[in-house]
């Protein structure tokens, strides 16, 4: 992508750039400065619509403009560095000069529209070329017109699909105050209550004072695993519908204490540690002897990857659970059989490439399965994979290439009832 792009920049700046003084005297430092601010705007382009088309008109658009109007091209830099010096420190990352052209861009909130204005010079400058050629009229005016619609429709899917679908409402919509005392009234005094949704969060409020009257004490906790585990040391917890389908692939089991889970409430305990993945391999014990694991991120910007080495005394394959067929790309296993030099060749090339794990020892298992794993940008952030078999040692990374934090838990999956 970046050197078909520098061609068609050098090119378009050998077309364009008029021999000012400035040019004959700097000629390569005033190029190579164009160039390069074009080459992060394409870069900052892509990251914000998605689309390597929208990139590369905005580039050609960016270099046209800095030929047939200078001002309007400096006038362009200018705004990359305010853009730059307002935003976010923390959305910064190092010292160069061209990178906080690339940090306005991303920022800033023209960044957006100033990417599709360029885009859209780019356009006209590559239109104002097809007419400069000997094709027919009719075959240039269908090449601009498909060029367009490929602008225009290659970032749908990113824009449509950058946040995680809305979890279906399991009674929460039919739910009322009188209906949800009734459920909570199960409970025994002095236990936590996992926070569901927006709607339980009113619905509680509203049957608060009716459970103190009854000198009923239910503590409400965060949805959050840390604090889970640590309330679980010192009360009982429950969990409703939501709480309840997030939790069993974070490491918790789901249990039927109250004989009330088919109506939508029920316990939770502690069922196995979760593993967090760094940039160096780690065994993780607690994910073996499990057929059920986890792939958990935190937040909606976390996606891995993280790559996990199964080991076992029988060949292990590794299935998606209930992952949407969009998110698939994201998931990558592949099983070794030792008993084949193939294979075990075949390994040790990925052993390498994957720098380790260091600890893993081939002569005591029969096969190794390698799972790479990625979170596409409308995924959910707990995805389960099952196991035909449980693995006897496990191995978690965190690519290098990645820059956040997963985990990999294990996972207990349970049916689920409504709330009614």
């Amino acid at each position: 992508m970046l050197e078909l792009l520098g061609e068609v920049i050098g090119a378009e700046i050998a077309r364009l750039t008029p021999h000012t003084p400035l040019g004959a005297w700097l000629p390569y430092a005033r190029h190579a400065a164009i160039a390069g601010v074009a080459l992060l705007i394409a870069e900052s382009t892509r990251r914000m619509t998605g689309s390597r088309m929208a990139a590369l008109a905005a580039a050609i658009g960016f270099v046209a403009t800095t030929a047939t109007a200078p001002s309007i091209g400096l006038l362009l830099i200018a705004l990359a560095f305010l853009g730059a010096v307002t935003a976010t420190p923390g959305r910064l990352r190092g010292g160069l000069l061209l990178t906080l052209v690339m940090a306005g861009f991303l920022t800033s909130s023209w960044g957006g529209p100033l990417a599709w204005v360029l885009a859209g010079a780019g356009l006209a400058c590559v239109a104002d070329s097809f007419r400069a050629t000997r094709l027919p009229r009719a075959a240039g005016v269908l090449a601009i017109v498909v060029l367009t619609l490929v602008l225009i429709a290659a970032p749908l899917p990113a824009a449509t699909t950058s946040e995680p679908p809305a979890p279906k409402p399991m009674g929460h919509d039919r739910a009322t105050a009188t209906s949800f005392r009734a459920l909570v009234s199960n409970l025994p005094t002095g236990v936590s209550l996992v926070d569901d949704d927006a709607m339980t969060n009113v619905l509680f409020r509203a049957i608060e004072p009716d459970l103190k009257r009854a000198r009923v004490h239910i503590e409400r906790i965060a949805n959050d695993p840390a604090i889970i585990r640590d309330t679980l040391k010192i009360r009982r917890v429950f969990a409703l519908p939501h709480a309840q389908a997030s939790l069993q692939l974070q490491g918790f089991q789901i249990i039927d204490s109250l004989r009330v889970a088919d109506r939508g409430l029920a316990e939770i305990v502690a069922g196995g540690d979760c593993a967090t993945t760094t940039d160096r391999w780690q065994a993780a014990p607690s994910l073996t002897g499990n057929t059920n694991l986890a792939f958990v991120a935190d937040r909606e910007s976390r996606r891995g990857p993280v790559v996990i080495y199964l080991m076992g005394n029988e060949p292990i394959h590794v299935s998606a659970v209930n992952w949407p067929a969009r998110t698939l790309r994201g998931f990558s296993p592949r099983t070794f059989d030792l008993t084949k030099d193939q294979d075990r060749t075949d390994l040790e090339r990925e052993r390498a490439e994957d720098q380790g794990p260091g600890t893993l020892d081939l002569t005591a298992a029969a096969s190794v399965t390698r799972v790479a794993l990625w979170r596409m940008p409308d995924a959910a952030l707990s995805m389960q994979i099952n196991l035909s078999a449980p693995a006897t040692q496990v191995f978690v990374k965190l690519s290098p290439e990645a820059d956040r934090l997963v985990s990999v838990c294990p996972a207990f999956p349970a049916i689920v009832s409504a709330i009614r």
